[in-house]
């Protein structure tokens, strides 16, 4: 079995989904007896367009070990066509031996816009975390909850400024935590909250909304269902190969109010086909990749 080293500085506090989904990911490697440091490593894992400086250098030193690129985006759809980042992720690829990407969307739509990302061997491997699932029954208010570390428009902004405005308070209580570029009427705006904090937040609700566009691989709804969570979300992006039979898609503001009524009509169903995957069974997924690829 190889032996992994990950180039990438983990972050501890409240980072972004794919901070999070690394720092579970090497302890997991750790646990499994796989993770070593670079001298000892078989296989380098490098992110995105991240440690760039640092993954030519260990190319340079060892030419001859695998390097796996995981990748995500593309990032020009949900920020904006002047984003150079992935103009960067295409140039580092050149370095890589494989690529991870963390959805079927990522992958159609980042070999769309560059070619030549298909020219490497690739899998998809969606994110994955290991948080309590619970099962609670609705009593009062239905509790709903929304995450985004990102203050970037496309996060979603646009629905929950609607469902501020018109979701009925009466019956309804949402919480939002994260960077929020809006200073929301109704909904409560919990601010940045630490990964442990967030978990258990999200623990405490009864439906998971996501409004995020393009998004690749959400690691907030990964986590949301990972505990047990029913998800309401934007039909974009990876969503709807994320959710599967754990949720509902809807397409804007036009039917969101509707979808929510029908996601609680049907809640229990959606409960019971929340599918993610573990840490464990990622982890080997991403080792099974790195024994089918040469360095």
């Amino acid at each position: 079995m190889d032996k992994v080293n990950i180039i990438w500085n983990v972050k501890d506090g409240p980072f972004g989904g794919g901070n999070q989904f690394l720092k579970r990911l090497k302890d997991q490697f750790v646990l499994m007896g796989v993770y070593v440091d670079p001298s000892e490593a078989d296989v380098f894992l490098f992110n995105s367009h991240h440690e760039m400086e640092s993954v030519r250098e260990l190319k340079r030193l060892y030419p001859h070990k695998k390097f796996v690129h995981r990748v995500d985006g593309p990032m020009r759809l949900y920020n904006h066509m002047d984003d150079k980042r992935d103009d960067m992720v295409v140039s580092i690829n050149e370095l890589s031996d494989g690529i991870v990407f963390q959805s079927l969307w990522s992958r159609e739509e980042s070999i769309r816009m560059y070619p030549s990302l298909s020219e490497k061997p690739s899998t998809v491997i969606h994110n994955a975390c290991d948080l309590k699932r619970r099962q609670k029954e609705l009593n009062g208010k239905i509790r709903l909850a929304s995450v985004s570390m990102s203050d970037n428009v496309n996060k979603g902004y646009e629905i929950y400024s609607y469902l501020d405005e018109n979701m009925d308070f009466d019956k309804y209580e949402f919480s939002f935590i994260g960077r929020s570029p809006v200073v929301w009427k109704r909904i409560n705006d919990l601010g940045l909250k630490t990964p442990n904090e967030v978990a258990d937040i999200l623990a405490a609700h009864d439906i998971f909304i996501t409004a995020s566009k393009n998004d690749p691989c959400s690691n907030s709804l990964i986590e949301a269902l990972s505990v047990g969570l029913p998800a309401l979300v934007l039909n974009s992006g990876g969503h709807p190969e994320i959710i599967k039979k754990g949720g509902m898609l809807f397409n804007g503001t036009e039917d969101v109010l509707g979808k929510l009524e029908e996601l609680i009509q049907y809640r229990d169903c959606c409960e019971k086909g929340i599918d993610v995957s573990t840490m464990t069974k990622t982890a080997i997924m991403y080792l099974a990749f790195f024994g089918e690829i040469k360095g």
